[in-house]
C-alpha cells in the first residue's frame, strides 16, 4: 500500500504528533480513572488496596502503579458487580464461553457502542476499506465480541455489511461468488488450520486409486448423523479420524459439510488448544447433556 493509498477514519486524532498525543492519552486516562473510582465499588476498593489516587498518575509511564485485573475478579463480579453506571443504562450485553465454569460479562452502554464503532471505523480505514465497498463478515455474531464489532464499524465506516457469522462454508462461498465483497472479516488462525486440516485429507483422498460413491453416500444429512453415532461412541475424536479419504474426494467434502453444519447447528464442538495443535471435535452441550 502507497502513502497515497492510506486513509485514515478521523485523520486529526489518528495523526496527531507524538508528545500531542501523549498529552491527550494522559488526560483521558485520568478522567476515566476518576470516573470508575468515583462510581464503582469495585475499582474503589482495587486503587485503594493498591494506594493509588487517580489524581496521582502525572504520566503514562505511571500506568504500571495501576492494579491489575484478574480473570478471577470478572468471575466473582459475575453479573452486574464491575459495572459503574446503573444497570438500565446498559443497551448490549456480550459474555465469554463460561467453558471454565464461570461467566464473563461485559455491558456496553449507548457510549460504548459509539466508541466501539469509532475503533473498528479506524481499522477499516488502515486495513484500506472504501465508503460503499461490501463487507463479508464471517466473524460470530452472538454473544462473542467479534461479528457485532467489525458489523458497527464497518457501518460507521460507510460500507455495505453482509452479516453471514460463521459456518454454513458453501453458502458463504455462492455469497462471495455472486456479490464478490471488497472485504472479508474472520478470524485467521483457526480458518487456516481447518484448511491445512482439509488439505492434508484432500491429498490422502488424490492417492486412493479406487472411489466407490454412491448418491446416498453423499447426503450430508446421513453424514450428519453417521458423526454423531461415532461421537456418542467416544465422546471425542481428532478431526481427521472423522474422514475417510480412501472412499474419494467428494465423501470428503460431504464430510467437511456435515462437520460444519453440525457445529453451526451447537451439535458438536471443534477445538484447538493451541497453534499447530490437533484439532478435536466432541459433541456439543445439546448432545451431551
Amino acid at each position: 500500500m502507497t502513502a497515497q493509498e492510506v486513509r485514515y477514519w478521523d485523520e486529526p486524532l489518528e495523526c496527531m504528533p507524538r508528545p500531542q498525543l501523549e498529552q491527550y492519552q494522559l488526560a483521558k486516562l485520568r478522567d476515566q480513572l476518576g470516573y470508575i473510582r468515583e462510581r464503582s465499588p469495585f475499582y474503589r476498593r482495587k486503587f485503594d488496596s493498591a494506594h493509588v489516587v487517580p489524581g496521582d498518575i502525572c504520566s503514562l509511564d505511571a500506568v504500571r502503579r495501576l492494579p491489575f485485573i484478574h480473570k478471577q475478579d470478572f468471575r466473582d463480579a459475575y453479573p452486574w458487580s464491575l459495572l459503574s453506571v446503573g444497570r438500565e443504562e446498559l443497551r448490549e450485553l456480550h459474555a465469554s464461553s463460561g467453558t471454565t465454569g464461570s461467566i464473563s460479562l461485559t455491558g456496553y452502554t449507548v457510549h460504548d457502542l459509539a466508541t466501539w464503532s469509532e475503533l473498528i471505523a479506524r481499522v477499516f480505514g488502515c486495513a484500506g476499506a472504501k465508503p460503499g465497498d461490501i463487507v463479508h463478515n464471517a466473524y460470530g455474531y452472538g454473544l462473542f465480541t467479534g461479528g457485532l464489532g467489525f458489523h458497527y464499524g464497518a457501518q460507521r465506516f460507510g460500507c455495505t455489511v453482509l452479516p453471514m457469522s460463521g459456518g454454513n462454508t458453501a453458502r458463504q462461498i455462492r455469497m462471495m461468488r455472486d456479490l464478490r465483497p471488497d472485504i472479508l472479516c474472520c478470524t485467521p488462525s483457526y480458518a487456516l488450520h481447518l484448511a491445512e486440516a482439509w488439505r492434508g485429507l484432500l491429498h490422502r483422498a488424490r492417492l486412493s486409486r479406487h472411489h466407490h460413491i454412491s448418491r446416498e453416500e453423499l447426503s450430508v444429512r446421513e453424514h450428519m448423523s453417521a458423526i454423531l453415532r461415532a461421537l456418542r461412541e467416544r465422546r471425542v475424536l481428532e478431526f481427521a479420524e472423522l474422514f475417510q479419504p480412501e472412499r474419494g474426494v467428494a465423501v470428503l467434502v460431504v464430510t467437511f459439510l456435515a462437520l460444519l453444519e453440525l457445529a453451526r447447528e451447537l451439535l458438536i464442538e471443534i477445538t484447538q488448544a493451541e497453534c499447530f495443535a490437533p484439532i478435536y471435535v466432541k459433541l456439543g452441550y445439546a448432545q451431551s447433556a
